[in-house]
């Protein structure tokens, strides 16, 4: 068995940004008689109404009662924030970059309801309640309950709906159930994958000697027809990449393989900061956690061919981002060991033809025999 086992390392930059915009509409349906609200996120944090109280004109011959000034003080603050309170909305939403935060006053609209009557989705409860106010809170990643993505020009939604169906022992002849449709909406301006380098591609080849020849990798973004080095200088958060490995010299009866993938940020300031793409000898994990957004297209002998989706690290958006990948070539035919594996609805399946040497890559595939490798490194 003749393999060799080498690691090629891509740069690429991922800067990214998030904005959020706001909008708020009121609709109804004629046609379903349920009442329906649209509700956005407000990006920016409102300032609260405040009010205050003048000294009433006209004297008095009787001494005033004083409070102290720390108590007025008080007392004033706390009527402030509860003025600004009765002013934000029955529902608000708060929308981060991976979480969504619903809030609902206890009078909803003037008619009062309970945690049992609200579902956001199909299935998810309030989990918070907010004190000393009462209001029912909704803490949930951007993708639950049912949330869709859209991507409309420029913009990245994330949409859900809050449902409230009033009790029919409170409103046993008026029960009207209502919507509150619930939108974080991201602009995708400023959400782009920036390349380190212009595509020379000088930089991330390495080359090392293997039995006295020399074999050279490669790694490169391909344009959408598979056929030249991507011209693009940026992606857009969502955007296929595609990327090619070539082996540009192979020994008698070798082929290329990918045995693992993983992206961290470019910085490095946390290298615990980590994202598996591929892994266990060539199982695409990406494609089991985000079915479709990533897949191997294509293999030759000395070319291995995958694409994935843009995408940044929540934590640090606006750093780049290093794409780290162990690659083999073996004389031997495909195998649990040496495979090109993607998940999809129906299962794993391989690149070759052979669907039951992915069958592994829900568990730990096997470890190739004891082999010198080679390390390499930029």
């Amino acid at each position: 068995m003749k393999t060799k086992w080498h690691e090629c390392i891509l740069w690429s930059v991922l800067s990214l940004g998030l904005l959020l915009c706001c909008a708020a509409d009121t609709y109804e349906s004629p046609v379903t008689r349920r009442r329906s609200l649209f509700l956005k996120l407000e990006t920016s944090q409102s300032k609260l109404a405040t009010t205050e109280s003048s000294p009433a004109a006209g004297g008095s011959s009787l001494t005033p009662v004083t409070t102290p000034r720390s108590m007025r003080s008080a007392e004033s603050e706390a009527a402030r924030v509860q003025s600004g309170f009765a002013s934000l909305p029955d529902v608000s939403v708060t929308c981060s970059r991976s979480d969504f935060v619903v809030r609902v006053k206890a009078a909803f609209y003037g008619l009062g309801a309970r945690a049992e009557e609200l579902t956001l989705g199909s299935g998810c409860r309030s989990n918070g309640v907010l004190r000393p106010y009462g209001d029912f809170i909704f803490t949930y990643p951007l993708t639950a309950c049912e949330a869709v993505r859209e991507m409309p020009s420029g913009y990245l939604l994330y949409k859900t709906v809050l449902h409230y169906k009033p009790s029919a022992t409170r409103f046993p002849s008026r029960a009207q159930p209502l919507d509150v449709a619930i939108e974080c909406r991201y602009q995708r301006s400023h959400h782009v994958y920036r390349l380190a380098v212009k595509p020379t591609w000088k930089t991330v080849v390495m080359r090392k000697k293997l039995m006295g020849r020399q074999s050279d990798f490669k790694i490169e973004l391909m344009d959408d027809s598979w056929s030249a080095p991507s011209k693009k200088q940026a992606y857009q958060l969502g955007q296929t990449v595609n990327i090619q490995v070539t082996a540009l010299h192979l020994p008698p009866g070798g082929k290329l393989y990918i045995s693992s993938c993983y992206t961290a940020p470019f910085s490095g300031s946390d290298p615990s900061l980590k994202y598996t793409v591929i892994d266990n000898l060539g199982c695409m994990l990406d494609s089991m956690k985000h079915p479709g957004a990533s897949q191997f297209i294509h293999q030759t002998n000395k070319t291995l061919q995958f694409s994935l989706k843009a995408f940044q690290f929540t934590s640090d958006p606006n750093t780049g981002v290093s794409i780290h990948c162990k690659l083999s070539i073996t004389s031997e035919d495909p195998s649990p060991a040496h495979k090109s594996c993607t998940y999809s609805v129906n299962g794993w399946t391989a690149i070759s033809g052979d669907d039951s040497i992915c069958e592994c890559c829900d568990s730990q595939c096997v470890t190739p025999k004891p082999r010198r490798v080679m390390q390499a490194g930029l």
